[in-house]
């Protein structure tokens, strides 16, 4: 059962989303997720709610406009990799490492 709670805190869902769910655009997502895309957005250098550099690669790669998703109220470029593998952008979110602002 505990395996089961982490899992859904880990993927940010909420009583409105299911396990393995993107959350839609302006749905609540947890606040680890929170604090996690606020670092990412804030890392390079503007806090516009757009996370430019691939989350799936721990921002080490430029994410593409091409292959934007929506996690709450975050936009995420990913790279061309990482979209490809149509990976759920909440789990790369929760295995995501921020790394510190350079």
């Amino acid at each position: 059962m505990s395996v089961l709670a982490l899992s859904l805190f880990a993927t940010g869902c909420t009583k409105d989303t299911k396990a393995g769910e993107t959350p839609a655009k302006g749905a609540p997502i947890s606040v680890e997720m929170t604090e996690k895309l606020a670092k990412a957005d804030a890392f390079d250098g503007k806090t516009d709610k757009v996370v430019s550099k691939c989350i799936g690669c721990s921002l080490k790669m430029d994410g593409s406009d091409k292959h934007s998703v929506m996690v709450g109220d975050y936009t995420l470029h990913l790279c061309d990799n990482c979209a490809a593998g149509k990976a759920d952008p909440a789990k790369l979110v929760a295995e995501a490492t921020i790394p510190e602002k350079k």
